[in-house]
């Protein structure tokens, strides 16, 4: 828990401006449970929730001193944030769990409480939790860009993901016609050399465990304004975990081996290299 961040951000609706609220990350982790926002089988996706904010300087400046009773806004300010935050009116927000977006909706300050200088914003925000079931309706598979990795297309590479330790597999795998039968055409019977024990290179093509995949999924998308696509990278390029499950049978030694072959008709992608015979002792 010492590693997970909030921060709440409010914006103006009049203005292109924003300002970054002070949180307590205790209060926030006591009030959005693990059990509104990550569990699927709840589809909570509406959320009313009361939290308190401390009166320090930025969240003073941000929310327009409330609690001074000598303050003064008007309707015809251009700006709705600082000095002209008015109470009782709603105002867009976004929740961030490190740096990904959980909550979007709006925050209300209800009331202020002023008690020998201690200043507490007594506020609910009003909602929609990110879930899981809204992130994935409009993604693609193509879109797990968490699963994009550089492969070097060589022997080592290709025995090392044999192992069963990476979320992919270059697998051995006969593509084309199976040469041990006799073809007969016509009068002739064309017999196979039965003794080559030959490998055809191009038939190691890269394949994703299917627990690739799952695991890919529940890491969630967030938006990335910068590239205008979704990402399932946060803005400080590291990978973003907003979902997790649990399931015994993902878990098992018989799952975690089933991939998903090449589905092309051939390998097109380019090689530089020379051709040779490839030797692989002691190996079936």
């Amino acid at each position: 828990m010492n590693n997970i961040n909030y921060k709440l951000y409010i914006f103006s609706a009049t203005t292109d401006k924003y300002q970054l609220l002070d949180v307590q990350d205790n209060d926030f982790l006591n009030i959005y449970s693990l059990e509104n926002i990550t569990d699927i089988t709840t589809q909570k996706d509406n959320i009313t929730r009361d939290l308190t904010l401390y009166g320090t300087e930025r969240n003073n400046i941000a929310l327009g001193h409330l609690y001074n009773i000598s303050r003064y806004s008007s309707e015809d300010f251009t700006t709705d944030l600082q000095h002209n935050f008015k109470p009782n009116q709603q105002i867009k927000c976004i929740l961030l769990e490190n740096n990904v977006e959980i909550i979007a909706g709006n925050l209300v300050v209800k009331t202020i409480n002023v008690n020998e200088g201690n200043i507490k914003y007594n506020c609910a925000i009003i909602g929609n939790v990110a879930s899981f079931f809204s992130d994935l309706s409009s993604r693609n598979l193509d879109e797990l860009d968490s699963l994009k990795e550089v492969i070097n297309y060589d022997m080592s590479y290709i025995k090392h993901s044999w192992n069963g330790e990476q979320k992919y597999i270059i697998p051995q795998i006969d593509f084309g016609v199976d040469e041990r039968k006799e073809i007969k055409e016509g009068d002739n019977i064309f017999v196979p050399d039965w003794w080559d024990s030959g490998y055809d290179f191009k038939n190691f093509r890269p394949a994703f465990f299917v627990k690739s995949y799952v695991d890919a999924i529940f890491r969630g998308f967030t938006f990335n304004a910068e590239i205008e696509k979704y990402s399932q990278f946060d803005f400080d390029d590291n990978l973003i975990k907003k979902y997790s499950y649990t399931s015994d049978f993902i878990n098992t030694k018989e799952f975690k081996s089933i991939f998903i072959p090449h589905n092309g008709e051939s390998l097109t992608s380019n090689i530089t290299g020379e051709w040779s015979y490839l030797t692989l002792d002691n190996t079936i």
